[in-house]
């Protein structure tokens, strides 16, 4: 997963995940919704 920084660099592979947990979710969410999704998907594998 991309480094905690101000503006994060976020891999192709982040980008790939965060379309699937939009997908997945079915409805919009927040940027904190998303960060944690991010960092479990990550947690993961």
């Amino acid at each position: 997963m991309a480094k905690d920084t101000q503006t994060p660099d976020l891999t192709r592979d982040d980008v790939a995940a965060l379309i699937e947990i939009l997908r997945k979710a079915g409805r919009p969410m927040t940027t904190d919704e998303l960060v944690a999704a991010l960092r479990e998907a990550a947690a993961r594998g």
